[in-house]
């Protein structure tokens, strides 16, 4: 029903990348209104995996994945409710960020679930992912939920500068029905950032289970 709709605004976000002189090549296949996590079921057809087309890219911010691990573009942006940046970014091979709630204006977002979604960014390399984090991040006067401190620079963080310490959820690890080639590179992973001066924490989730459950009752009860 959205398919001729031209907004009469633009997004905060998409400002500011024009404001550094960003060049904005089109504007990519999703699933529709975010709701979804395959990219197949898009009123436009189905979003193809560059790198099988066998498989689906995720969503529902697949084709912004696809973009970016095709080569056709640096950077592609997305929106996230539960996933819908970080799971292609996965099934893409790209590095997907989510940026904490109130870092980045929602300001032209066509939000899911409002207080979920957060504008993330799809890109092959982190420093890039750093580099247009630092665009896009800060106060904005049209969306008051923002953090009104300055930010820190992105694109001077590093090892050297503060140590690092990633949270590593035991039971996602040791979830019967992971996969075994799934888990096996998870362990490989969690062995190089402990190798890489990067202090690993594993911390116990008693309530894993109800994280999805949970989640569509808000999520739906928000869109409605």
């Amino acid at each position: 029903m959205l398919k001729n709709y031209i907004s009469p605004y633009s997004a905060t976000v998409v400002e500011r990348l024009l404001a550094e002189d960003a060049i904005i090549i089109g504007r990519t296949n999703c699933d529709e209104f975010a709701m979804g996590s395959s990219g197949e079921k898009s009123a436009f057809g189905k979003t193809l995996n560059p790198i099988d087309h066998r498989k689906v890219p995720g969503g529902s911010s697949s084709s912004s994945a696809s973009t970016v691990a095709a080569d056709c573009c640096l950077t592609a942006l997305g929106s996230d409710t539960g996933g819908s940046v970080r799971q292609p970014a996965s099934f893409c091979g790209l590095v997907g960020l989510k940026p904490t709630y109130g870092m980045v204006s929602r300001w032209g977002l066509i939000a899911y679930a409002s207080s979920f979604d957060q504008i993330g960014i799809l890109t092959k390399k982190i420093e890039d992912n750093a580099k247009f984090s630092q665009v896009i991040a800060g106060p904005d006067e049209k969306n008051l939920t923002l953090k009104p401190d300055t930010l820190p620079d992105f694109n001077n963080l590093s090892l050297n500068s503060n140590p690092f310490k990633i949270a590593i959820l035991k039971e996602t690890i040791q979830y019967p029905i992971l996969d075994k080639y799934i888990h096996r590179k998870i362990k490989d992973i969690i062995y190089h950032l402990k190798n890489s001066a990067i202090q690993v924490n594993e911390i116990s989730f008693h309530w894993l289970d109800y994280i999805v459950p949970t989640f569509h009752v808000l999520a739906p009860a928000k869109a409605m």
